[in-house]
């Protein structure tokens, strides 16, 4: 006998059908809690909440829930609600598996709609359902996404989704995964542990089975972390990969199309093909450049991203998004191609100075502030900062921390892959950081320090334009990026707001020419705007350096 298998998602992502196949697939009894709620009553589900109200079946969902958890080798297709009670959540935990079925929400409201099956929560009329729906998603998603496994159920029979939880119920056995990028059927697994980079052996031993791959690998690093680049090439050996290890420049000098050029001989060298493997090692910088050369290497090879830096491991290491620079703009040239698997070895963190800890705690924020205003709530408390050497529970609270983060950054691209919709949301304060960034040639600023610095800038201008509900939110932000080290100003001779502007005329996020910013309403409420012009964007920039001599660099 075995623990059971909890399948949890929104109404309509199709528990029930994929929970039957799911049960025939692993020889389990199936149990589907609407129905076994219904044939108790001896009534519909809807008629339930009108005579008894919402209250009466939670009770009735929790009672089963009970009854259920004390059975084993169950697959239960779990009500859509059941996440909001947190005696819920931990039943489920402490007592089996938990799969998080993510549906797209339109799709999953068409078909419940579709399907005819009254739906209590929705009301009556089909042109609220997906009002309601939205309402309903933005209350459970982060309920939902507490399941240590997330499955793609956008596209596929219920019977190619159920092969899918059952392979990525497989990735148990390597690490903690903190969350999943869904996309296009596949799911990459980001892992946030310690040790890991030792695990990489079983990782692959892992794809090779999946996705036959098998023969010569590439393992890119930079010299910062040269040593976890070849404890990779000994974890690959182990695993029977024949292995060449490749370095890089460090820093933004890494992405350069020289060095590109480079590690596209260094593969041919090595015998890399079309089933081989590149695992980039480093920071954002080397897994950009590492993972564009992927892209684009025999016209797509497989990789893996072992991010070293704190940036990396909650932000750019998350999501397939591939550059290189350009002298004109910052990551001009580049793909979308995910990797197989993420592995963020906490490890890695001890060898970090200050500074780029701190770099790393801006993306950290910014992903409370667009995503998560629970993480935000967190990072905000006037105390000292998450994590900081010293502080009782440090190490445990810092993998938290950003395993929390890395779940945000994992949410949002699997609603959006190709950054065609909501991902834009994650470039809050990157429409002032970039062009920061390449006013000061990429060396004054870091990418933390100038999101940092942007993020300011956005929260501004979002209270000048009234979107933002609590003007105070500006003086928070400040406040809880000093207290993690960063800065909230360009300092002394700030660049000059025309120059930074005609910087932006390359960012890669205008549309028809107009330059779009994200900007808020509250914590975990973004919103896109086009509202910027130069002369508002000139006003903020000078009240947040007043006092600064503007400079043309």
């Amino acid at each position: 006998m075995s623990a059971n298998l909890y399948l949890t998602g929104f109404m309509g992502s199709g528990k029930s059908s994929v929970g039957r196949r799911l049960a025939d697939a692993m020889g389990r009894t199936f149990v589907d809690m609407d129905v076994e709620i219904e044939v108790r009553e001896g009534r519909p589900i809807a008629a339930i909440f009108r005579r008894d109200g919402e209250a009466y079946f939670r009770e009735r969902e929790q009672a089963l829930l009970a009854e259920l958890a004390a059975r084993d080798d169950l697959v239960v297709a779990t009500g859509g609600g059941i996440v909001e009670s947190p005696a819920n959540r931990t039943r489920m935990a402490e007592s089996g598996e938990v799969v998080w079925l993510y549906q797209d929400l339109t799709r999953a409201v068409e078909r419940a709609v579709a399907q005819g099956i009254a739906r209590p929560l929705l009301g009556e009329s089909a042109d609220a359902a997906l009002e309601r729906a939205q309402a309903l998603w933005k209350r459970r998603q982060w309920w939902y996404a507490e399941a240590p496994v997330w499955v793609d159920a956008r596209d596929g029979t219920p019977a190619e989704v159920a092969s899918r939880v059952l392979d990525a119920r497989r990735w148990r056995e390597v690490g903690p995964v903190a969350g999943w990028v869904l996309a296009g059927g596949r799911a990459c697994p980001v892992l946030v542990g310690h040790g890991l980079v030792e695990r990489l052996d079983a990782v692959v031993t892992l794809l090779a089975e999946r996705d036959r791959l098998g023969g010569s690998a590439l393992v890119v690093t930079d010299r910062a972390v040269r040593e976890f680049g070849e404890r990779a090439g000994r974890a690959l050996g182990r695993a029977g990969w024949r292995t060449a290890l490749a370095e890089v420049g460090p820093g933004e000098s890494a992405k350069r199309l020289e060095q590109l050029a480079a590690l596209y001989r260094e593969a041919v060298h090595a015998g890399v093909d079309r089933r081989g493997l590149v695992v980039a090692v480093g920071g954002g910088a080397t897994l950009d450049v590492a993972g564009f050369m992927a892209a684009t290497y025999m016209r797509g090879v497989a990789w893996v991203g072992v991010p070293t830096t704190l940036l990396a491991q909650v932000d750019a290491g998350i999501g397939g998004k591939t550059a290189v620079n350009v002298p004109e703009a910052k990551n001009l040239v580049g793909a979308f191609h995910q990797p197989l698997a993420v592995l963020a070895d906490l490890d890695a963190l001890a060898t970090l100075p200050p500074k780029e800890l701190a770099s790393g705690m801006a993306e950290v924020i910014k992903h409370g502030l667009v995503g998560d205003a629970r993480l935000w709530e967190r990072l905000a408390r006037d105390e000292p900062p998450s994590g900081a050497a010293g502080r009782p529970g440090a190490a445990a609270e810092m993998a938290s921390i950003v395993a929390r983060a890395a779940a945000v950054k994992a949410l949002v691209v699997s609603e959006d892959p190709t950054e065609r919709g909501r991902r834009i949301v994650l470039n809050f304060g990157h429409t002032t950081g970039h062009a920061l960034e390449a006013a000061g040639g990429f060396a004054r600023w870091s990418h933390g320090e100038a999101v940092a610095i942007g993020m300011v800038t956005a929260a501004m201008l979002s209270a000048r334009l009234g979107l933002l509900r609590d003007p105070a939110l500006v003086d928070r932000l400040r406040a809880t990026l000093r207290r993690h080290g960063l800065p909230v100003d360009a300092g002394p001779r700030p660049p000059d707001a025309g120059r930074l502007w005609e910087l932006m005329s390359a960012d890669k996020k205008r549309q028809a020419g107009r330059r779009r910013w994200v900007l808020l309403e509250a914590p975990g409420e973004p919103v896109v705007s086009e509202a910027v012009d130069l002369a508002l964007f000139e006003s903020v920039w000078h009240e947040q350096h007043r006092g600064g001599e503007a400079s043309s660099a």
